[in-house]
């Protein structure tokens, strides 16, 4: 279910409504908001474990593990690898 069909629903507002107020509170859309909670939780998991990059890439919900590797890069200007290096 579209999160944001989910929170319009609960708050008994029409859809428009509720993304216009995740936009205004979140300042992001509920896709990129998304993404960077993805891309914390993969960090953690960099930092925490030892798991092979495919295993975080699937379990933080990214099917394409070149998307999550450029993304990942975007994000925190460090290849996956380099990360875990600094971080440990």
């Amino acid at each position: 279910m579209n999160i944001i069909y989910a929170l319009a629903k609960v708050g008994e507002v029409s859809i428009s409504t509720a993304l216009n107020l995740f936009r205004n509170v979140l300042n992001t859309s509920p896709v990129n908001y998304l993404i960077c909670y993805r891309l914390r939780k993969a960090a953690l998991l960099l930092t925490n474990t030892g798991k092979k990059v495919s295993a975080i890439s699937i379990e933080t919900g990214f099917s394409n593990t070149d998307y999550f590797c450029k993304t990942f890069k975007r994000r925190y200007s460090l290849t996956l690898t380099e990360y875990r290096n600094v971080k440990k």
